[in-house]
């Protein structure tokens, strides 16, 4: 059943029904007040019978309606709300027409009191009924025309000019009551069409979210799994480059080597550096707050870019103090990291000037150096991804232009401001600030590695077993190892090499590198494990991934094992061969295989 006046749309008429049975509780009380008024003031002055069926008319549909009231919460409907829509209207009309029948039955015009009552106890009803009513047209317009219009038409037609014209007066009032019941339906119908808009963009929104979120978790698993491609050929492409350099005779040849593996450096710091900006976006990256003494990290970070420094004349300099801040180690010395490499990098000519500036309860460390500058409209660009000043022929010399953009996004996950001063050919001053803490934390680290020079070699005939499910990388480990005089036993699964070691009874290796991740879900944690239970003995290790979360670290720490992020050059391969045949092995045997 439709009405000319029903062209909302279904949705809108049904919160339209909801608010009006939400909302006339409390008119129905009002009304039942008013029968109480208007009956107190004509008991005993009209006939009894005809004022109590008016009241129990009265009070009889008022119940009804509270029964109405009741039962459509009960059943909340949705495919029938409009159907409970015009049953309360129908009931609304009724109301009205019993009200309106009071100046025919029981009113007599000439009893000024009386009319001062009815009108006003109508009026009010009609007035405060129009916001309820008006919920679902034309509700409040039926119980306006069935309660006044009697009382009008009565009021017309009498003989007393008074009385026409206080008819008139409220003709005009029902017809003003009729626009603002238009206007009131109207400015809600507008309301709750926005309210549906708006939960659609909500909905929407969510979706949005919701998609964004399983984008980016198919991002991160897509770049993880392209990460493990891509680096496995480059690994073994670094690999091969240190076994070719060892068989070239002239110098041309040589510095051909020198470009590929300048290239192949590039590509690979390009590969890790999008996917820590992959790791960082995903959220992927957890938080391990520590307290610590931020003087030696900063003097190992010195001491490790100072080679780097030396290149371009330039001296690192850090200032000698003692503070305890509370960050996370490892990604507070990745920010520290990267404001070096940014200050060296882009810098030709001035030392470069580590401070520390005490606050109430912060530090700033600043990175400061004496170079170029920057212009005060690039301060904001700097932290952009790939950007990078005077640098519009993408030169790989000049790096990458994603350094300052992890910076960035590190300061953010750890809650470390970071900020930026520079003058044009003054330099630039790059600092992050980080909360001190006067609570002191013991944390263990590695001694730093002492670093070997190029003319050093590994003992002769160290045994070396490599394990790796890539077949380029075992081929380009058996061709680099056996150029620096080793013994190489390769395999490419845990399963195999056990049982190749039990076949031919090799003697207990020196070392062994493995992969992490290996075929049917093994690791190389495992596989350094295996081998070291079937020796006996703990065996120094290498553990080679392209994965740099802590939980990783955390394994071969476990196993007191290295690990060595790919691609790995060649050159640091070899410093790490060398640390490790120097370090004494811990065996609770002689090194006798087990034979069972």
């Amino acid at each position: 059943m439709k009405f000319p006046f029903n062209n909302q749309p279904e949705n809108v008429r049904i919160e339209q029904v909801r608010s009006l049975y939400k909302q006339s509780g409390f008119l129905i009380f009002g009304l039942i007040a008013a029968i109480v008024i208007i009956a107190v003031h004509f008991w005993g002055r009209v006939d009894p019978l005809i004022l109590k069926s008016w009241v129990a008319a009265n009070f009889t549909l008022a119940g009804l309606r509270f029964w109405m009231i009741k039962r459509f919460w009960q059943i909340n409907p949705q495919k029938t709300a409009i159907k409970w829509g015009y049953f309360f209207m129908a009931t609304s009309m009724l109301s009205g027409l019993i009200m309106g029948s009071l100046p025919i039955f029981i009113l007599d015009l000439s009893d000024i009191m009386g009319i001062l009552l009815v009108s006003t106890v109508f009026t009010g009803m009609v007035a405060g009924s129009l916001v309820t009513l008006s919920c679902f047209m034309p509700t409040h317009s039926l119980f306006s025309i069935f309660t006044l219009g009697p009382f009008i038409y009565l009021s017309l037609l009498d003989n007393n000019p008074v009385i026409n014209e206080f008819g008139i007066i409220l003709f005009i009032y029902l017809l003003v009551m009729l626009v603002f019941s238009f206007i009131v339906n109207r400015s809600m119908t507008e309301s709750i069409l926005l309210r549906f808009e708006n939960l659609d963009l909500i909905r929407d929104l969510r979706r949005q979210k919701i998609l964004a979120e399983q984008a980016s978790s198919d991002k991160s698993r897509f770049l993880a799994a392209t990460s493990h491609d891509l680096r496995q050929p480059l690994h073994a492409l670094d690999l091969y480059l240190g076994a070719l350099k060892n068989r070239l005779t002239t110098t041309e040849q040589t510095e051909l080597l020198e470009k590929s593996s300048h290239s192949s450096h590039a590509l690979g710091e390009l590969l890790n550096a999008l996917m820590d900006i992959s790791r960082l976006d995903a959220g992927n990256i957890k938080v391990k707050l520590t307290t610590f003494d931020v003087q030696p990290l900063l003097r190992q970070l010195v001491d490790e870019f100072q080679p780097l420094a030396n290149e371009k004349n330039m001296l690192i300099e850090l200032q000698e103090t003692s503070f305890y801040i509370e960050s996370d180690r490892v990604l507070f010395s990745r920010i520290i990291r990267n404001l070096l490499s940014n200050a060296i990098k882009h810098n030709d000519y001035g030392n470069i000037v580590i401070t520390l500036e005490e606050h109430t309860d912060y530090i700033h460390i600043c990175v400061n150096d004496q170079g170029k500058g920057i212009s005060e409209t690039e301060l904001d660009n700097i932290f952009s991804e790939f950007y990078q000043l005077d640098n519009p022929e993408r030169d790989r010399t000049k790096g990458l232009g994603l350094g300052l953009a992890i910076v960035k996004r590190l300061s953010r996950l750890l809650s470390h401001p970071v900020k930026v001063k520079s003058q044009l050919k003054l330099g630039s001053c790059f600092s992050v600030q980080a909360p001190m803490s006067s609570v002191i934390s013991h944390v263990s680290t590695r001694a730093q590695q002492p670093t070997f020079s190029a003319q050093e070699k590994l003992p002769a005939g160290l045994f070396v077993v490599c394990v790796d499910d890539e077949l380029s990388v075992r081929d380009a480990l058996r061709v680099l190892l056996r150029s620096w005089d080793c013994e190489v036993l390769v395999s490419d699964s845990e399963q195999q090499i056990i049982e190749e070691l039990k076949a031919y009874n090799y003697p207990q290796p020196d070392i062994i590198i493995s992969d992490y991740r290996l075929r049917e879900n093994k690791n190389g944690v495992q596989v350094i494990k295996a081998i070291c239970q079937y020796y006996h003995t703990t065996i120094a290790s290498i553990i080679m991934t392209g994965d740099t979360t802590t939980e990783i670290r955390q394994q071969a720490k476990s196993i007191n094992s290295e690990i060595m992020f790919k691609p790995v050059e060649a050159d640091k391969l070899l410093q790490k061969l060398i640390f490790l045949s120097r370090e004494p092995v811990q065996s609770n045997m002689s090194g006798t295989a087990d034979t069972e």
